[in-house]
């Protein structure tokens, strides 16, 4: 619970949004672009399929965990390369170096890739949080 906590009081910053857009202006190319749009949507696959099978044997969830985190390391290699290897105004700087956390990058693609709409993200959330209260995996 003091986890949870401690969670919420992140201080808030720049929105999903405005941080994946400042993210995909930094790429040369479109195809470029694509590529770790692909690589993003691919993430948010394994996130989904994660959380689905959140109630199955763990050692289909460690399969699922490894390939997540090999695409989410591809992820932060791609962002920490654009941000090193671009000049940036210190604002910009500033904003983007909020994806050095790992969950932020997770948070942002789920935002941009997920459900919409609060009341959805808020269902979907429900749902996992009773599939895990059924499993007795309370953290």
């Amino acid at each position: 619970m003091k986890k949870f906590s401690q969670e919420k009081n992140i201080e808030k910053g720049p929105s999903s949004t405005e941080l994946w857009d400042e993210v995909l202006s930094l790429f040369g190319t479109d195809e470029a672009k694509e590529k770790f749009i692909d690589l993003c949507r691919r993430y948010y696959s394994f996130l989904v399929k994660a959380k689905a099978m959140a109630g199955m044997g763990e050692q289909s969830v460690q399969v699922s965990e490894t390939s997540r985190a090999n695409i989410h390391n591809k992820i932060m290699t791609t962002v920490y390369s654009l941000m090193t290897q671009t000049k940036l105004s210190p604002e910009r700087k500033k904003k983007l170096n909020t994806l050095s956390n790992r969950r932020k990058v997770a948070e942002m693609i789920d935002d941009v890739f997920g459900p919409q709409s609060p009341a959805e993200k808020e269902k979907t959330s429900k749902m996992t949080q009773m599939g895990r209260f059924r499993k007795g995996d309370f953290d």
